[in-house]
This record gives structure tokens, sequence and C-alpha cells, in this order.
């Protein structure tokens, strides 16, 4: 149950590095109920700047998590049309999607991407 209240990207995926044990308690379906990747202010090296389309990919085909409910992309800016395909074909379940702005920088998404999700 602590996994649950720890951002799945990148700390579960560390527990996950740790041991076999490890792994499988962070893929439990419970962990990744939430998907925050949004560009944090107050951290040094947001999560978000260092993603790409590409290992937001791996990353959802890997641990293929249709159960996910929320995703949070605020402030990626490496967000595309690509990616929202890419939730829409892995996240079935989601009834929430933040594509917001932060500061000028965000997603860079078009009404065609739009209608994938």
């Amino acid at each position: 149950r602590v996994l649950m209240f720890c951002p799945s990207v990148p700390n579960v995926l560390r527990v996950a590095a740790v041991n076999r044990q490890m792994r499988k308690l962070s893929m439990q379906d419970e962990v990744w109920e939430s998907l925050d990747l949004s560009w944090d202010t107050h951290s040094p090296d947001p999560i978000c700047h260092r993603l790409t389309d590409q290992i937001l990919n791996l990353l959802l085909d890997r641990w293929y998590r249709m159960n996910i409910r929320t995703v949070d992309l605020s402030g990626c800016s490496f967000v595309t049309d690509w990616t929202l395909q890419m939730l829409s074909r892995y996240s079935f379940e989601a009834s929430h999607i933040d594509l917001h702005c932060i500061a000028d920088i965000g997603p860079r998404i078009t009404d065609a991407g739009m209608v994938e999700l």
C-alpha cells in the first residue's frame, strides 16, 4: 500500500529495480491508477524534461497498464499527437487527462490528436 502514495515515475520504477519481490509489488494495478508526469516546479530536474514519446511508449508497453484512471501531462513539452495516440491505445479506463501548459511550456497537440482520445 505504501507504493500507492509514491509517484509512479520515477520512484516506483526505482523500487522495481531493487529485486524480484519489489518488482512484483510495483506491478500491482493499484500502484498504476494514476500516471503523473507533470512539470514539478519544485524539482531541480523535473521528470518531464527527460521523457520522450519513445520512453513513454516503452513504459506503457512494458507495464501495460490499462487501468490508469488519471494522467497528468501538464507542462510536458514532449507531448505530441503521437503521445495521445499511445495513451488511447494503452489507457482504456482513463477518465481524466490533464494537458494544460505551465509558463507557456506544454503539449504540442492538434485537433487530430484530440480525436484520437
